[in-house]
C-alpha cells in the first residue's frame, strides 16, 4: 500500500482492478483535513467566540465533503473523457473514479501545510502556499497518470497527456490566485 508514495506505477500495476474502499477513504480524509484546516484558519484569523468556532466547524465539515465530491466528479469525468475518447483507452468510468480518488492523497498532506503557512506567526512568503500547491498538483498528476495508464491500458505518453490537461488547468488556477 505504501508503494503509492514511492512507486505509483507498480502500485497501480499490481492493483488492477482497483478496490473502492481505499480511494474513498483517501477522499474522506482529504475532506476532513480540509474542514479542519479551514476551522483552524478561521479560529486563528479572528477572535470569535467558542460558539462561533463550533458553528463554523459544523457548517464547514459538510461543505468540505460536498466540495471534494464535486471535485472528484469533475476530475473523474475529465480524466475518463480524455482517456477513453481521446486516447481510446478501455477502462471503465468506475475505475477512473477510483484513480481520481487516489489523486486526493497529496491533499491530505498539502492542505495542513498550506494552512500552517497562512496562519503561522512566522509570516511566510506568500509564494510558500503556491509552492505547496504546485507540488501537490504535480503529485496528483503523477498518480493520475500511472493510474490511467494501468486502468485504461494507455501508453505512458497518452496517460501523461490525459492527466496533464487537468493538471495544467489546476496550475493555471493556482497561479492566478498568486498573481
Amino acid at each position: 500500500m505504501l508503494e503509492i508514495f514511492y512507486d505509483p506505477n507498480r502500485f497501480f500495476e499490481e492493483r488492477t482492478p482497483l478496490s473502492v474502499i481505499p480511494p474513498a477513504t483517501v477522499v474522506l480524509l482529504a475532506s476532513l483535513v480540509a474542514a479542519l484546516s479551514t476551522v483552524a484558519t478561521v479560529v486563528q484569523a479572528t477572535d470569535r467566540s467558542v460558539i462561533m468556532s463550533i458553528l463554523t466547524a459544523i457548517l464547514n465539515v459538510p461543505l468540505s465533503f460536498i466540495w471534494d465530491l464535486l471535485l472528484l466528479g469533475i476530475y473523474s469525468t475529465v480524466l475518463y473523457v480524455l482517456a477513453s475518447s481521446t486516447f481510446e483507452g478501455d477502462g471503465s468510468f468506475s475505475a477512473t473514479i477510483k484513480v481520481a480518488g487516489w489523486g486526493f492523497l497529496p491533499l491530505i498532506f498539502s492542505r495542513p501545510l498550506t494552512t500552517l503557512s497562512y496562519t503561522s506567526e512566522l509570516q511566510f512568503s506568500p509564494w510558500l502556499p503556491f509552492a505547496i500547491s504546485v507540488l501537490s498538483i504535480l503529485w496528483q498528476g503523477a498518480i493520475w497518470s500511472f493510474g490511467l495508464r494501468h486502468t485504461h491500458d494507455l501508453s505512458r505518453q497518452d496517460a501523461a497527456f490525459a492527466a496533464g490537461v487537468p493538471v495544467t488547468l489546476m496550475l493555471a488556477l493556482a497561479l492566478r490566485g498568486v498573481v
